[in-house]
């Protein structure tokens, strides 16, 4: 993983991507105790070219790297990665809002725990609400940012 977070964030460092925030299960990990998940989601700013979200630079790049492609995923030094365009006010804000982290000695980039919740609540499948469990058993929360959050974005959950 970490040498897979390498090449991200040399990525960043060429200009390929402008920003990136771990999201997902990976994400959530940071917070929580491991637990299984089968990739790496990055989210990116996308690039928007007359209204069609373009991945063509990070797709350039990495095939130029000698990295391919299994389905949806880049296959980067053995780790399934998905690229996802941040795709709502949601996933803008919590890439925004993102702090930085260690993976090893890797310094990386992972949404906050609050935006993991209610990114996971917005998502809505029964992995992204065991993903919110865990993270407010295992993890301190900003309930304040939390609810405001919520809020914002007209999400419910009962954490009862």
């Amino acid at each position: 993983m970490e040498k897979a977070l390498k090449v991200i964030n040399e990525m960043k460092r060429t200009g390929i991507i402008d920003d990136y925030a771990i999201g997902g299960g990976i994400g959530t990990m940071f917070y929580t105790e491991t637990f299984h998940t089968k990739d790496l989601d990055i989210f990116v700013y996308p690039k928007i070219i007359s209204g069609l979200i373009r991945l063509d630079d990070i797709s350039g790049y990495l095939k130029s790297k000698g990295y391919r492609m299994e389905n949806q995923y880049f296959i980067i030094e053995g780790v399934p990665v998905d690229f996802i365009p941040v795709y709502d006010e949601l996933t803008q804000e919590a890439l925004k809002k993102s702090v930085n982290r260690s993976f090893g000695k890797v310094k990386v980039k992972v949404f906050r725990p609050e935006y993991l919740i209610a990114i996971a609540i917005k998502t809505g499948r029964n992995q992204d609400f065991l993903k919110v469990g865990r993270i407010i058993q295992e993890t301190s929360i900003n309930k304040k940012l939390l609810s405001g959050i919520l809020k914002r974005y007209n999400l419910k959950y009962d954490f009862n």
